[in-house]
């Protein structure tokens, strides 16, 4: 079989994590040819790149396909993701729908047409993600499901004197570290972690608290920053000489020695695709405290996963009609943040259920042999042709009208047109009495 990847291998998004390994882990195997054709990234002022020289050179040894190449099948991996066939085989189209539902600016064509095309079919990491694409059109029978994975060479639990060793290179020898990797973005939850580690520093002075973000594509830092600006100012007292932040790129081996020195992983997401970092930290033994009810609870379980409480309600979030969020329970998260500090046994018990638990299902090596399964399948559902019906449309709500006003305020205060911005607020409180916004 022969099989072309379409996407950004040189680059440290997360996109381009899922291409890069996924194309190396096939790369090799007797039966299968590899092919990739590099596709420019999304935000062109970024520079090409991974920081990472050793996965470099690996993905140097796959050849680039040809314009005329064919293939028994091609796995595009970009954004926005384009909804056409490729020239030749079958053509799977990886796509994520955090927000509950597919966000429009994340594809290029028509679902409806994708619906009624043969030899066409979604890749999506975990069933949250599949349900939101179902729900924004997508016929259920044309996504699949290829959870994410991790490299079992890289994150892995390290013994005790490495830790140490680490530890003592970091300056975290004294200190009871949580860590959350990621683009730092709203939907990560940083803003809520920031508040309840406030909470929660007073009955411990050793807490702290390690974000690392990635200044190279995202705006990370500044997000950090905003966040930290909305805290009250007892918070930021507390907060600011406890919170060290971490932007540049780094190797998978360094950011690995991360996970192998903190103590605790915590993410209290709103919306997530999938979540890889929570995957890699369960791989290095930590605890990882997440939110319940997404995608996490698909790769994760309770040997090493404290899940924070949440509730699924409406988001209102530019450009996405009627998405959804998990809103995590800020008492609970505090709960247990305190309960992991206190329980060196549970800490103990996480070091080896996580790596056993994850390494037995979810690397890239498990991830790799679903994407050959839905390759390889000619006569699956997910290759036929569906009716050619149009989604379900979604009502113009009330709430979804206080939405379009409020985004057109912000646009209007944001450039100075002060009077502008309030008629429109007054305008978006008339249609919709409870905006918060």
């Amino acid at each position: 079989m022969r099989v072309i990847f379409e996407g950004w291998r040189h680059y440290p998004h997360s996109y381009g994590v899922v291409d890069q390994f996924l194309a190396l882990e096939l790369f090799g195997r007797v039966g299968i040819e590899v092919f990739h054709r590099d596709i420019p990234f999304v935000f062109p002022k970024v520079r090409t790149g991974l920081g990472d020289p050793e996965v470099e050179r690996r993905l140097a040894k796959i050849p680039t396909a040809r314009p005329d190449q064919q293939a028994d099948g091609t796995v595009r991996i970009i954004a926005p993701a384009p909804l056409h066939p490729a020239a030749s085989g079958r053509t799977l189209v990886f796509c994520t729908a955090e927000f509950g539902i597919l966000q429009p600016a994340m594809i290029e064509g028509s679902l409806t047409t994708f619906n009624a095309t043969a030899g066409l079919a979604l890749m999506t990491p975990s069933d949250w993600s599949r349900s939101g694409m179902i729900r924004g059109g997508a016929d259920p029978d044309k996504v699949v499901v290829v959870p994410h994975g991790f490299d079992p060479g890289i994150f892995k639990p390290v013994d005790a004197a490495e830790r140490a060793r680490l530890r003592r290179e970091l300056g975290w020898e004294e200190d009871f570290i949580f860590l959350n990797a990621g683009a730092l973005t709203a939907n990560k939850g940083i803003y809520e972690l920031l508040k309840a580690f406030a909470a929660v520093v007073p009955r411990y002075p050793k807490a702290r608290m390690v974000l690392k973000g990635l200044d190279s594509i995202y705006s990370s830092t500044r997000s950090l920053d905003e966040y930290k600006a909305a805290l009250t100012e007892e918070q930021r007292r507390i907060v600011e000489p406890r919170v060290t932040y971490i932007g540049k790129t780094m190797t998978y081996a360094q950011t690995a020695e991360l996970y192998q020195a903190a103590d605790a992983y915590v993410s209290p997401y709103k919306a997530e695709g999938f979540n890889i970092p929570a995957l890699e930290a369960a791989a290095c033994g930590l605890p990882v405290i997440c939110t319940a009810g997404g995608p996490t609870d698909e790769f994760t379980d309770e040997s090493f996963c404290l899940r924070i409480k949440s509730e699924l309600r409406p988001a209102r979030i530019d450009g996405i009609p009627a998405a959804h969020e998990l809103e995590p329970d800020s008492e609970h998260m505090m709960q247990l943040m305190r309960q992991v500090m206190d329980d060196e046994g549970l800490r103990e018990k996480c070091r080896a259920a996580g790596p056993s638990y994850v390494g037995a299902r979810f690397t890239w090596k498990h991830a790799a042999d679903g994407l050959v399964r839905v390759l390889e399948d000619e006569q699956a559902l997910w290759w036929r042709a569906r009716p050619a019906t149009a989604p379900p449309p979604v009502a113009a709500s009330a709430l979804q009208k206080a939405l379009e006003l409020h985004a057109q305020a912000s646009r209007a205060y944001q450039a100075g047109k002060r009077e502008e911005a309030w008629k429109l607020c007054h305008e978006a409180l008339r249609v919709d009495p409870l905006n918060a916004d």
